[in-house]
């Protein structure tokens, strides 16, 4: 099947979308996650989103629990929620 840009970019737009979308609903603000980075995993806080389907769709903004640090993390980073006990926010 040969696909138009317009076609396409369109698609794209939609999936983009919906994975930010996903990500929101997935990983509410609050919800603690065990994240690999440059220098091993870290766990995590979740305190805002990506709102840009165009750039980085579904990144999560995080908190480093130990050094309180803010970053960016992407979804393929996240290894699983933390298990420290601590529930899920509503």
């Amino acid at each position: 099947m040969k696909w138009s840009v317009s076609v396409a970019q369109g698609i794209y737009e939609t999936a983009a979308k919906a994975l930010v979308q996903a990500a929101k609903g997935s990983y509410p603000v609050g919800t603690r996650l065990r994240v690999r980075g440059p220098h091993g995993e870290k766990a995590c806080e979740v305190i805002g989103h990506n709102d840009a389907w165009w750039h980085r769709p579904g990144q999560l903004r995080v908190r480093n629990l130990r050094t309180l640090t803010e970053t960016n993390a992407s979804l393929e980073c996240i290894i699983d929620e933390a298990t420290d006990g601590r529930e899920r926010p509503a």
